[in-house]
């Protein structure tokens, strides 16, 4: 993932997750964490008090080591050119690639026909950590993939509540400005929202403002500023995990596929007498949410807590969940099947997919 691809994922879950930044010093400490180690280093050292700072200052310095690396590239063609190759290299000019792959020696295991870096003795001495096969199972929302909610979900073991602080009373706001082109994809996405029952037209004394995302593929996720909403909320305790305390399972795994429920907060009914809170205001009307909606302060919690209540039996076992992510991990190609079959029945028979 490249610095841009970075800060575009780290506001997405910025929005997501609004309790993991509280503020300013916060985002640049979790910002600073998630960049290369190449960089980290030296993005640390110079303190950046602002998100933005930390941005430019990461930009350039990727930028730095990027030009740093071509030169070297560079001065090795020069080099090449100018006939300064050692004779192994010479040798390596005048035969086949067959026989070049043959004449590689490991220097882990002594053997020809590999590098250390794929050295299978190697990986079996690290305790079986060899390059795995990892897929991803993920809809694109033009094709209608099986983990599209196409419809209002059934009732839930679990149920979306807004719980207000003591005193709270209806916040309102204007709506935000919108270029001609989000104007356009509000427009569609309020009709889709609409024909599946997620949101309805609402006459609510609250009302938050709507923006737009991009995503990595140059499509806009709509997203409702719940700022100051979220102020008002009770915070839900439930605990999420740190994604680095969880890769501890996968000790001995190398088939992996993942489940993107991208759709996920939709599986989910918000208590009826709580919709009226979730109202957002457009300049094509005034709706409130019938499910859960992206930006709600408690929302990847409880989204948590239903996916570990559903996938209980095989936590720990061969299924790791962070939010609206299943990781399905296995010690083989015939293990990883079965596990991935009997996943995909659980999620279809509780109405998490239509299909697969």
């Amino acid at each position: 993932m490249n610095i841009a691809a970075y800060i575009e994922r780290f506001n997405e879950l910025t929005l997501l997750c609004p309790d993991a930044v509280p503020n300013e010093k916060k985002k640049v400490e979790l910002y600073i964490k998630g960049l290369p180690e190449i960089i980290k280093g030296e993005t640390t050292s110079s303190r950046p008090a602002m998100l933005n700072e930390a941005v430019r200052m990461a930009h350039a310095l990727m930028e730095q080591k990027i030009q740093v690396k071509n030169e070297r590239i560079a001065e090795g063609i020069k080099r090449k050119r100018m006939g300064h190759k050692a004779k192994d290299f010479q040798s390596k000019n005048v035969a086949s690639s067959a026989t070049v792959q043959s004449n590689v020696v490991c220097y882990e295991c002594g053997e020809r026909g590999h590098k250390s870096r794929a050295c299978l003795k190697k990986a079996d001495r690290r305790g079986g950590n060899v390059q795995g096969q990892a897929y991803v199972i993920r809809d694109a929302e033009h094709n209608q993939g099986p983990n599209v909610v196409m419809g209002l979900p059934p009732p839930r073991q679990v149920e979306f509540k807004i719980e207000l602080i003591p005193g709270a009373a209806p916040v309102t706001c204007a709506p935000y400005r919108l270029a001609p082109s989000e104007l356009k994809e509000l427009s569609d996405q309020l009709k889709e929202l609409s024909k599946k029952g997620f949101i309805r037209p609402s006459s609510s004394p609250w009302g938050a403002p709507v923006l737009f995302v991009k995503k990595k593929d140059e499509s806009f996720r709509m997203c409702i500023d719940y700022r100051k909403l979220n102020k008002l909320t009770v915070k839900n305790r439930y605990p999420l995990l740190r994604i680095d305390d969880l890769f501890d399972q996968l000790q001995g795994s190398s088939v992996y596929s993942k489940i993107d429920l991208r759709t996920g907060y939709h599986q989910l009914r918000i208590r009826e007498e709580d919709i009226p809170i979730t109202a957002f205001r457009t300049r094509y009307g005034h709706f409130e949410f019938q499910v859960m909606s992206f930006g709600l302060t408690n929302a990847p919690a409880v989204f948590m807590d239903l996916m570990n209540r559903v996938c209980k039996p095989y936590l720990d076992n061969f299924v790791i969940l962070f939010i609206d992510d299943i990781l399905i991990y296995s010690k083989n190609k015939e293990d990883h099947e079965e596990h991935l079959k009997t996943i995909l029945e659980l999620l279809k028979m509780r109405s998490y997919m239509q299909n697969f």
